[in-house]
Formats: structure tokens, sequence, C-alpha cells
């Protein structure tokens, strides 16, 4: 299960029902709520990917980001070969603690 979380009451009573919470936090906000509430972040899991840099240009070029691919060989290779290269960029960025989202995991006190 999941919801969306702007208010940290939403956000708290989500995690007393061990749900999955997507929300804008940062790792200090994270470990400020716990602190708040009896948790312990024990853990912190980078996951991003290519389209932490794909979904950022096409945000600068103003295309939806529903808006169709290219077609053909040659753009579909490209799109390939430039998401390979940005997962490899993700991957090392995630290692560093740098990725831009995460998993926050909490445990009660």
């Amino acid at each position: 299960q999941s919801c969306a979380a702007s208010k940290p009451q939403t956000l708290l009573s989500a995690l007393d029902k061990k749900i999955l919470v997507h929300a804008w936090h940062s790792k200090k906000s994270i470990q400020l709520l716990a602190d708040q509430t009896n948790f312990e972040l024990y853990k912190i899991e980078y996951d991003s990917t290519h389209f932490q840099f794909t979904g950022s240009e096409k945000y600068i070029k103003d295309i939806p980001l529903s808006a169709p691919k290219d077609k053909g060989f040659s753009k579909s290779l490209k799109r390939k070969a430039e998401n390979f290269k940005y997962d490899e960029k993700a991957k090392q960025l995630n290692k560093e603690g740098r990725g831009d989202q995460a998993a926050f995991y909490l445990r009660r006190k």
C-alpha cells in the first residue's frame, strides 16, 4: 500500500500502520520525525535511476514526461545508450548517498 504524505501527522500515522509512504523529505527531516515519535532510522537505501537525469532534461526542454518517444531504430538505440550511461551515474551517486531518492527504514525504539 502507498499514500502521499504532505503533513507530518499523515506520515506518522502511516508509519504506525507499516505503510510505504511517498513524500518529499530529506535525511534530516526523516531523522527529526523519527526522533519526535520514538522511531529509529536504522537504514537508508538510495535507489535513484536514469530518470534522475532524463526527467530533468525533459523538464529543462519543456517536454512533458508523457510525451511519446521518438521512433526509429537509431533513436531507440541512442536512448538506450543514454539511459545506460545515466543508470551507471545514478548507481555511483546512490553508493555515495547522493541519489535523488531513497527508502528510509524505521523501527520503534
